[in-house]
């Protein structure tokens, strides 16, 4: 297996330098440290498995998500200027994160009750979140999807010239 340092030694020298810093603004690249270049832009470091950081080049932190896939879709809106649509997935990622919390706590209580009544009310609000989040998903995903095929269109236009 080619180390990371060895592909971007070989990708570079197949490259010019000029033709790598043209794709560079629309490609999404690995760091050697587990985190991703983005755009030319972004920084993207995963802290722990729900704790995504972005981070400007400069060093300022733009804002944390939940899930790996929500903060790269965020990049991509971002930097195609669609800010209510960024925040929107910011708004989706932080929601998700919630609910996820609120299943899991759900899901012992119901386990841990011996209270038919408390069951019942813990069922309902399980299943109410387990709703929300199949909603909320659904709609990042189609973020994340328009996202994952304007940046394909992008690479594909940069990497034709």
């Amino acid at each position: 297996m080619i180390s990371q340092s060895e592909l971007e030694r070989k990708l570079y020298n197949v490259l010019s330098k000029s033709k790598f810093q043209n794709i560079e603004n629309v490609a999404i690249l690995p760091g050697n440290d587990g985190s991703y270049q983005v755009f030319g832009r972004y920084t993207v470091i995963k802290q722990d498995s729900n704790n995504i950081i972005v981070k400007l080049f400069n060093g300022d932190m733009v804002n944390s998500f939940y899930s790996m896939k929500s903060a790269i879709c965020w990049c991509v809106f971002d930097k195609r200027g669609l800010y209510s649509s960024a925040n929107r997935i910011i708004n989706l990622d932080n929601k998700l994160s919630g609910l996820d919390v609120g299943i899991s706590i759900h899901s012992k209580l119901i386990d841990k009750s011996k209270d038919m009544n408390d069951k019942f009310i813990y069922l309902a609000k399980l299943n109410e979140e387990k709703l929300q989040k199949r909603d909320m998903t659904a709609e990042l995903n189609r973020y994340i999807n328009d996202s994952y095929s304007w940046q394909q269109k992008q690479f594909d236009l940069k990497t034709k010239h």
